[in-house]
């Protein structure tokens, strides 16, 4: 026997849903947040110490500094994750190379290894593109259809 059945679904539920503490989709974006930043701090690349002896030998801030936020309101929910530090960008995009330049740097390759000289010409490098691929793989798991970001 066919029963009718009335849903009310305000707008304010909506909302709670979405944006409060609690809500399924606010608990699923806090979810996918904490797992995208934990694969980014579990692959992010860590330079060599003879590599950095020409800045203190210190290597590591960059796995170290990686960052959530939060936001989203009405219908709309937002999470991003990004790296504070000031070079962040060159290890996510890389750089091409520094042609007709002088760079002071510190290298393994060097002999003896991790000797500072000053280079002219140095070649670029690929990025790691670490938070692109931690989100591509968190969303594809949590998701029945996710396109990639390239």
């Amino acid at each position: 026997m066919p029963v009718n059945v009335d849903i009310d679904i305000t707008d304010a539920k909506v909302t709670f849903a979405l944006n409060s503490p609690g809500g399924v989709v606010n608990e699923w974006r806090n979810k996918v947040l904490r797992e995208i930043k934990a694969l980014c701090i579990a692959n992010a690349p860590v330079n060599n110490p003879l590599n950095a002896k020409h800045r203190t030998g210190r290597v590591g801030g960059y796995k170290k500094s990686f960052n959530t936020n939060k936001g989203g309101s009405g219908h709309e929910v937002t999470g991003q994750v990004w790296n504070s530090k000031p070079y962040a960008w060159f290890v996510e995009e890389g750089r091409g190379a520094a042609l007709n330049t002088t760079q002071r740097f510190s290298w393994k390759g060097f002999v003896p290894p991790g000797r500072i000289a000053v280079v002219k010409n140095t070649k670029g490098y690929y990025g790691s593109h670490t938070i692109k691929y931690a989100t591509n793989d968190v969303m594809e798991a949590q998701t029945d259809y996710y396109v990639p970001m390239l």
